[in-house]
Formats: C-alpha cells, structure tokens, sequence
C-alpha cells in the first residue's frame, strides 16, 4: 500500500500567478504529512493511501490499513455522520465533519476531517481525499472540563476563578444563584452591578482599594487566604487560593464564597446571650440541684 497521497501541480502560464518552486511545494505536504491524517479513498471507501499520521492515529499500520473500508474503524454515530456528508460530496466541493475513530488498541481518537471529493467527466464519485486533524486532546480536555463543571455547580459553595489580572474567568451556578437572590443588597452597593456580565468583569470594581487585594494575592506563598466581608447587611466567608497550570504556575485564583449572614446573627445572639448570663453571675447568687437537693454547683 502506498504510504503518502501522491499530487500533481501544474506549471505557471502567461497571465497567471508564479508557481511555487517544487522545493516549496515538498516543503509544505511534508509539512502536512507530519502533522495531519492524510487518506485517499475509494468511492465505496476502502483506503487507497495512507500516511503514517493516520495511520497511528487508528493504532495499524499503513499496510494493515489496506483492504479495510474507512467506515469499519468509526463509532456508530461517526458512520452515520460520514455516511451523511458522502451523501452529498457530488454536490460540493469540500465538507467537515468530526469523526471519532475506534483504534486497534480499544481506544477512540478524535479527528476534524476535512473531506474532498474527486468526480469522473459524468459526475461519478472517483475517489476521496481526506485530512485528518487529531482533537483527541481537545476533545478530553473538554470532557474534564465538562466533569469538572458538573461537580462544581453540584456543591452548595459559591467558587468563582479569576486569573492574574484578576479578570473572572468562571463562575459556577451556586454563584450566580447568590449574587441573583441578594441582587437588591448588592445593587445598593455597586448601582450598576449585573450578575449576568460577571464573567470577563475585573473584581478589582468590588474593591474601595484594588492595590490592597492586588498586593496581597500577588505572591501565592500567602495563600489559602480567608477573611470576612460585608456588603450591607449581608456577610460572607471568604477564601482565597491559588491556582496553578500544569507546570506549576501561578496562574489566577480560587474565591470560595459562604454566606454567613444567619450564622453571624446568630453568633451575635449567643454573645448576648453571654453577656446577659455573665451579668446574672456577677449580681445573683445562682446554685444548681439535683432532683434531691444535693448542690452540684453555685457561684462565687
């Protein structure tokens, strides 16, 4: 089996734009060859050629790839998406599809192919070319993403991230659902505040003096930071943590937001509470009985 898609150019004429030179046009299907999936196609699908991009995206090598249909290596939905575009290639220059390949190896890649069709003189699909490009990473990525913010939004804490320049970068549904229940308390604070456009919003508008809050976080050893804020009559816990890239760096910040305005009336009852108890003490004998009279306890 052939391992590279052969191609032909065609030489400059009077009137036309100057042909690349054939160094040029190696150079760039070289460049193609090592970075995308490059296949040609039978009209009912049976690999042709192959490069070895492709090839070790689907985990065989380019001469196990030979006989084989393209449709037995993709997923059900992905048959069913190829299928749909080979449909109609008579009728188009060029189509994009995403496909999901099963590999030799029992995994899946994704790929972005970009399929071209090659017609005979009466229309006849011939053959079909097509580039691969993996998104296998992307789309994992993605996945993670997607898992990760289902786990957020399902806590009951209120997380929001803001990168460096302390820009809000996400912000799960606790979030949205706070700063929307309490919209009037906030607005009395900041009048134009909009909970909708909080992301890409910089918090340093949520700050009488940013430089306080830009010095402190700058240097992440300082960090998880806590402290207790109030907007109104409202408070809330507040921590602060860093967050890191891949490599380690510093690359924005956690906020992890717990209203605790009911737990503070609360604290500030039971201090009451304290304080009226501590007078009783200081002013009144008070002695404590078992059901028998017999003293368990008394002041000074």
């Amino acid at each position: 089996m052939t391992k590279n898609v052969k191609t032909s150019t065609r030489t400059a004429t009077s009137g036309s734009k100057p042909s690349r030179s054939a160094a040029e046009l190696e150079a760039i299907l070289n460049a193609i060859d090592q970075t995308q999936g490059l296949v040609e196609l039978g009209a009912d699908g049976e690999f042709v050629t192959a490069n070895e991009t492709f090839a070790n995206l689907t985990g065989y090598s380019v001469d196990e790839l030979e006989g084989k249909r393209i449709f037995s290596l993709l997923t059900e939905a992905s048959v069913s998406a190829l299928r749909k575009v080979w449909d109609e290639l008579r009728h188009t220059d060029q189509a994009q599809v995403h496909l999901t390949l099963n590999t030799k190896t029992g995994t899946t890649a994704d790929v972005d192919a970009t399929v071209l069709p090659w017609l005979d003189k009466t229309g006849r699909l011939t053959k079909v070319t097509v580039f691969a490009v993996d998104t296998t990473t992307v789309e994992e990525a993605r996945q993670k993403l997607s898992q990760f913010s289902a786990a957020v939004d399902g806590t009951q804490t209120a997380m929001m991230m803001v990168d460096r320049d302390f820009v809000v970068t996400y912000a799960n549904k606790r979030t949205f659902d706070m700063l929307r229940a309490n919209l009037d308390e906030f607005r009395k604070v900041w009048p134009n505040f909009n909970p909708d456009a909080l992301l890409g919003t910089c918090i340093d508008i949520f700050h009488k003096n940013p430089k306080h809050q830009r010095d402190l976080l700058a240097d992440a050893s300082r960090l998880p930071y806590q402290t207790r804020i109030e907007v109104g009559p409202m408070k809330f816990a507040l921590q602060v943590s860093a967050q890191r890239d891949a490599a380690g760096n510093y690359v924005g910040n956690v906020l992890e937001w717990s209203d605790i305005t009911e737990q503070c009336k609360q604290e500030l009852l039971n201090s009451d509470y304290r304080g009226y108890f501590a007078a009783i003490d200081r002013s009144q004998a008070v002695i404590e009985f078992e059901m028998d009279g017999t003293v368990i306890g008394a002041n000074d």
